[in-house]
């Protein structure tokens, strides 16, 4: 009894000295831990350094991913934070790639920086979820955090800003439309003030302009196309609005027309 008592003396006074609990190293922590599961993913760019925004501001920002392995795998890309992922879920061939685009909605609250992670739950396909089948790679990100103001972009239909809005190969004797939308990425109210499409067979579908869109919220509308002769079109479209960094913007469109 007495050789049982004198461990637990021991660590009673080694308690009291340093302040902490002593115990058996195996005991409390169930063992060695394990090693961390490595991704069969990985991210280009590893971090995401976004432009600086306002707190409550969205920041957009594309990047590939790779799977390392010969294994085909199931993924499934988001966050806990206001991250979102386009698309959200995908497969990546052995050896393959995958473009992602993430979506990120700053914290309202931020002072002078923002950060978090951008997940992406995989698992190669053909076998059980759970334990050591299931893996994660972790994208960090950071923005820098300024003055609230309202920012204008420019999107077709996708996640990321547009530069072009290609019809591609169209004919003549019917309407053609391309999505356009104007989101308000900032954090202050944005005036939109109107769309102008150059060329005389097409226009601008969509709600009435000039309207104002608060932090988050876009104008949905459509460019149409009517053409009446073949041959190659191009124009422009050039948004208006109070964004003090960038009030007028174009974007080029284009479509090859045959009879």
């Amino acid at each position: 009894m007495a050789r049982r008592l004198i461990p637990l003396l021991l660590t009673t006074i080694l308690s009291g000295c340093l302040g902490t609990e002593v115990g058996n190293p195996d005991e409390d922590s169930g063992g060695p831990k394990p090693e961390p599961i490595p991704s069969d993913l990985r991210a280009l760019p590893a971090a995401l350094t976004l432009e600086s925004s306002c707190p409550g501001g969205t920041r957009r920002a594309s990047l590939l991913l790779s799977n390392q392995t010969p294994f085909d795998v199931d993924a499934v890309a988001g966050g806990t934070r206001g991250e979102e992922a386009h698309p959200s879920s995908f497969e990546v061939d052995g050896y393959g790639t995958q473009e992602l685009v993430a979506v990120i909605h700053l914290p309202e609250n931020g002072v002078l920086s923002a950060e978090g992670k951008l997940v992406v739950d995989h698992r190669r396909e053909g076998v059980r979820p759970g334990g050591e089948n299931d893996r994660r790679l972790e994208i960090p990100w950071s923005a820098p955090l300024g003055p609230r103001r309202p920012e204008a972009t420019v999107l077709c239909g996708e996640a990321m800003p547009c530069a072009l809005l290609s019809f591609g190969n169209v004919f003549t004797g019917a309407v053609w439309q391309m999505p356009l939308e104007v989101a308000n990425d900032g954090c202050a109210p944005l005036r939109l003030e109107r769309i102008v499409a150059e060329g005389d067979e097409v226009e601008i579908a969509g709600p009435a302009l000039p309207l104002t869109l608060q932090a988050g919220e876009r104008w949905q509308g459509r460019l149409l196309l009517r053409p009446a002769a073949t041959g190659f079109r191009s124009g422009k479209v050039v948004v208006e609005t109070d964004d003090d960094a960038r009030p007028q913007q174009s974007i080029g469109w284009s479509a090859a027309v045959s009879g």
